[in-house]
């Protein structure tokens, strides 16, 4: 600030007055400082002043009114805890009296300066040392960022994973699935055939079907990795709407996958059309207005 600016000004042509034997114009700088002094609450500049004016004071001869400004200016620093102003107010002290002759005197304003001095290095090194572990906080909190980072990245990846085998899954059943449609078909083919042919008709049938089709087996597996990755989503659906049945849930789960009704209703062994109606009942029970697109409000939940 200005005043304050001003003030250290006035110290320093002050110092330079003293230096220059010129006790008077010192003592004058340093009166102007005294009265700029009111116009601050920095404690520092008001211990220094003080201190300097005491200075003086000693170079003119007024040795008792020095001693009692510096302990005015020892008393300010004191309360402001300016451990530097303090050990520097008690060495000026202890010159006084080395030159009065009164050593012991000199002795315990030195000690004085000594403990100001070494509680000021006390309070340095804490200071350091508190910077130091605010340091090591920082980094380890910064390895600990990176660390759940990277598991995050990971479970990404995981998920990523297991929707493409989920998505793997749901494209096979519906592909085994219509194989069992088409199947279904040749059976009828082989009910319509004359006697002659069956045999050699369901042979073929047999052949393709112990090939190609584990529907049980595939449906488990598809539904415990469904159950894996979307357990979340099962849990913020229910909450949702509660009275979804297991098969409306299903239905929920697979539309999640983007999967179309043809493919859900391949993977299902269901008509289109009950795969439609499924649908229907999906966004009546969660109130979805005409505009809301369903799998997009399903992809939004878990």
């Amino acid at each position: 600030r200005d005043v304050d600016w001003e003030i250290r000004s006035l110290l320093v042509l002050a110092d330079a007055s003293v230096r220059r034997k010129k006790i008077d114009e010192g003592a004058a700088f340093l009166r102007q400082a005294l009265g700029l002094l009111e116009r601050t609450d920095n404690k520092a500049l008001h211990a220094d002043v003080t201190i300097a004016f005491g200075t003086v004071l000693l170079a003119a001869g007024q040795t008792k009114k020095a001693v009692t400004t510096i302990l005015a200016a020892i008393d300010i620093a004191t309360k402001a805890d300016l451990l530097g102003q303090v050990a520097l107010g008690y060495g000026r002290l202890a010159e006084i009296a080395e030159q009065e002759g009164d050593y012991r005197t000199a002795l315990k304003h030195e000690r004085a300066r000594f403990a100001a001095l070494r509680l000021m290095d006390d309070k340095i090194h804490a200071r350091h040392s508190q910077a130091l572990q605010l340091r090591l906080d920082i980094e380890r909190s910064e390895r600990e960022r990176a660390v759940m980072r990277l598991n995050t990245e990971r479970l990404e990846f995981d998920l990523e994973s297991r929707e493409r085998e989920i998505n793997t899954s749901a494209l096979s059943l519906a592909q085994k699935n219509e194989l069992m449609s088409s199947i279904i078909e040749d059976i009828d083919a082989v009910i319509a055939a004359a006697p002659a042919q069956r045999t050699v008709l369901l042979k073929g049938i047999r052949h393709r079907l112990s090939s190609h089709m584990r529907t049980g087996e595939d449906w488990k597996n598809f539904a415990d990795k469904l159950k894996d990755v979307h357990d979340n989503f099962h849990a913020s659906l229910t909450a949702v709407c509660p009275e979804l049945t297991p098969a409306e849930l299903k239905i929920a789960s697979l539309l999640k996958l983007n999967l179309s009704s043809k493919e859900i209703a391949d993977i299902l062994h269901l008509g289109i059309q009950s795969v439609d109606i499924y649908r229907h009942r999906l966004r009546k029970k969660l109130k979805l207005p005409s505009g809301t697109n369903l799998i997009s409000y399903l992809a939004s939940l878990g």
